[in-house]
């Protein structure tokens, strides 16, 4: 498993093809917080669901890594991640919070372990079942269906593609490039 930042400030944890966790951390101050002691670090994120807004949980456990150990592992991703959003620290988590841990491996072969809530397709979701949800008709589920950017920096955002004559064929690569995974099941 890895548990990856994006050059486009997107945090991924993967397995596989399948996607676990995937957050734009654009606007993550507003409605993502951590909590960090030793070895684990615990995600919490607001998201709405059908009106209200619920937290969703998930914890990140590090393990040592060559001569570093998991809490150094930890602390540095910590170091990280407060750019996005307040990570306290030093702070007990109770494992009740938290469910069953799974492992995950970092690019650069740290290994860590992901619990909490998983809003899946059916199962196990890959890159090419988004995919091949997004280009069909079918309703995905409240958790695809959501994003953190603001009303205003989304308009912003909308308008600028709009605006770029490219943006069409942009469009249309991408469709192209989402058949393609489609295709490769």
């Amino acid at each position: 498993m890895w548990l990856m930042l994006s050059d486009v400030n997107q945090l991924v944890i993967s397995q596989g093809s399948g996607v676990l966790e995937s957050h734009s951390l654009l606007s993550a101050r507003s409605w993502m917080r951590g909590v960090c002691r030793n070895d684990s670090l615990l995600f919490m994120c607001k998201v709405k669901v059908s009106g209200k807004t619920e937290t969703r949980k998930f914890r990140v456990r590090f393990s040592a890594c060559g001569d570093s150990s998991g809490s150094d592992q930890c602390s540095a991703c910590v170091n990280r991640l407060q750019q996005f959003f307040p990570v306290k620290t030093s702070v007990a988590i109770s494992a009740a919070n938290v469910n069953a841990s799974q492992s995950v491996s970092h690019p650069n072969g740290e290994a860590a372990g992901v619990a909490g809530e998983q809003q899946s397709l059916e199962g196990e979701v890959t890159l090419g079942d988004v995919a091949q949800k997004l280009l069909s008709s079918e309703r995905l589920p409240m958790a695809y269906m959501q994003h953190q950017v603001s009303p205003e920096t989304l308009q912003q955002m909308l308008r600028m593609c709009l605006a770029d004559p490219a943006f069409p064929a942009f469009v249309q690569s991408v469709e192209t490039e989402l058949q393609g995974i489609v295709n490769k099941l």
